[in-house]
């Protein structure tokens, strides 16, 4: 009995005829038989032998281990896209036949080969890279081999990007990115205004045209992956806002004028126009300048500001006033009846035309300012400082 559901009987009895007649002397002889067998189906069995005589009955099982012939297989990859310290599974297709089926699996990193009788195994590489990856199947009646070519990305981490806060419109601004690890990466730049610029480069220039508050982001993405960072961007027009001091300077050596731009000072060149009759003074990223007004008055002064591709005009005027040696104040009259109006002057060295401050000495009257003549009513009889 095949253990198929097949079975096959023979008979021996005497004579037999295929055999030599037994010498007397030997109690005992051979009696062979032979079959032959084709089973259908892989599997395992139990092949029965019985044998009986008129005296006894024998029974004798041996298991038999059906094996199909390997197909032909390939390399089969879990994941589309393999990334650098992450598992993938491997697996072969089709699947064999199960039963007594090894599997050798060498990855071509240098790894040791994996022989197990599972068909899927899971494998980390640890580098990025071309990889060979090769099977082999057994049944030890038959074997295939397989092969499979694989890449292996990098894992996209730590995108930084580099780009000023602030930028001149019409200068060419230069945004640069960089990534920890990553490999076949395509960079996309979106400037905010509308560009948008990609390709393998890590570091594009790019022109705005206009002023605006903007948002720069910049993705990096490869087969492993994306990332991506947005940074604020402010795009300003050069210009001069206004120049310190603002009110009238005393007449003095080295007095200091300080402009307020936008942008950074340090990339500007300052020409400064006093319109005293001194010449032009050029400086090179410093927004303050000294100068000396030998003379009192009030002086056109004119500021150009250039840049690498704009210039902003700014023109106003400096009051420069005499050092004040002093002020004597008389009244018209040094009693005054209450009720009447009483004229005060006041009398400056050196003459110039000043601002003057007038306070009557009373609490409910406020300061007032006006010219070196001043009157005022008191309401209150008194004595008035």
């Amino acid at each position: 009995m095949f253990g198929d559901g097949e079975q096959e009987v023979g008979q021996f009895k005497p004579p037999y005829e295929s055999f030599e007649v037994p010498d007397p002397t030997v109690a005992q002889v051979l009696v062979e038989h032979n079959t032959s067998h084709v089973y259908t189906t892989p599997g395992e069995y139990s092949l029965t032998l019985l044998v009986s005589t008129a005296f006894e009955n024998l029974t004798q099982q041996v298991p038999v281990s059906v094996r199909a012939a390997l197909p032909a297989v390939a390399v089969a990859v879990g994941s589309q896209v393999l990334v650098a310290g992450q598992p993938v599974a491997f697996f072969p297709r089709p699947l064999p036949s199960p039963g007594g089926v090894l599997y050798t699996w060498d990855f071509g990193d240098g790894s040791p080969a994996v022989t197990q009788p599972q068909p899927e195994v899971n494998h980390t590489f640890a580098l990025r890279g071309m990889y060979h990856v090769r099977l082999e199947v057994n049944n030890t009646v038959s074997h295939v081999v397989a092969a499979i070519s694989v890449r292996v990305f990098e894992e996209l981490r730590g995108l930084t990007v580099s780009v000023s806060s602030a930028v001149e419109q019409g200068v060419p601004v230069v945004v640069s990115a960089a990534l920890d690890s990553g490999d076949n990466v395509t960079w996309t730049f979106d400037m905010g205004d509308g560009t948008v610029l990609m390709g393998p480069e890590a570091t594009v220039e790019h022109v705005y045209r206009r002023a605006q508050n903007c948002t720069v982001t910049v993705g990096a993405s490869s087969p492993a992956g994306h990332l991506a960072r947005s940074l604020p961007m402010h795009v300003f027009v050069l210009e001069v806002l206004w120049i310190d001091p603002v009110a009238c300077i005393a007449s003095q050596l080295h007095a200091r004028l300080t402009a307020h731009v936008t942008g950074d000072p340090a990339h500007y060149v300052f020409d400064w126009t006093f319109g005293d009759g001194s010449p032009n003074v050029s400086i090179q990223g410093d927004p303050t300048v000294t100068h000396s007004f030998m003379n009192s008055g009030t002086f056109p002064l004119a500021l150009v500001l250039s840049s690498r591709v704009n210039r902003a005009h700014y023109f106003s005027s400096v009051c420069v006033e005499p050092v004040l040696g002093n002020v004597t104040l008389q009244p018209e009259r040094q009693f005054v009846r209450l009720g009447d109006e009483v004229r005060l002057v006041a009398h400056a060295w050196p003459p110039f035309p000043y601002r003057y401050t007038w306070d009557f000495g009373t609490e409910d009257a406020a300061a007032r300012v006006g010219g070196p003549e001043a009157t005022f009513t008191y309401q209150l009889a008194g004595s008035y400082l």
